[in-house]
């Protein structure tokens, strides 16, 4: 079994549980670095360091956090608050449905133009039962491959269709099937 398998398995709440888990690990690790290199360059200069939050000035770091996201407003005084925080997802959302129908589209086009939709039908076939992985693409460079490049994670199990939501390509039975009606 893979990891995402593996994964798929375990209820929401428990994912939910590890993936708090792992970040609170991660933020007690950052805080310390961020504290051990403060301390270490003190003492390099010969001053007394991060002393004025926790004991040991252990929470200055998290001081210093609080403060930068407190400080500053990140959305811009001139942009309308609304559209700025939703367009880059409703960008997301069109993007998905467009890259779908587009490779649909293709497709289509394709066989209209060779007149011959056998060859596009067995060449989605055979990329259908190859199983190599890839590990070069990403979400950027998605929409240039011929099937959906990021098919690592099972798109079965609890979590099915949240992963296939963020698919840039429809699954290769639909494309076959949608090209045999020709």
């Amino acid at each position: 079994m893979t990891t995402a398998e593996l994964l798929a398995q375990d209820p929401v709440w428990l994912i939910a549980v590890k993936a708090l888990i792992v970040f609170i690990i991660c933020v007690i690790a950052t805080l310390l670095a961020v504290w051990t290199e403060r301390r270490v360059l003190a003492k390099m200069q010969l001053r007394t360091g991060p002393n004025r939050v926790g004991k040991f000035g252990l929470l200055q770091s998290l001081a210093d956090g609080v403060k930068l996201a407190l400080k500053e407003d990140i959305i811009p005084a001139a942009a309308d608050k609304i559209v700025f925080i939703l367009a880059p997802i409703i960008a997301r959302a069109m993007q998905a449905a467009v890259s779908r129908k587009r490779e649909s589209l293709a497709d289509v086009s394709a066989c209209q133009m060779t007149r011959y939709p056998p060859g596009l039908i067995s060449a989605l076939e055979k990329l259908r039962a190859d199983t190599t992985a890839t590990h070069s693409a990403s979400m950027a460079t998605a929409h240039m491959w011929i099937e959906q490049p990021l098919s690592g994670v099972s798109d079965g199990g609890k979590l099915g269709f949240f992963h296939r939501m963020f698919n840039t390509h429809p699954p290769l039975d639909e494309r076959i099937a949608l090209l045999k009606e020709l």
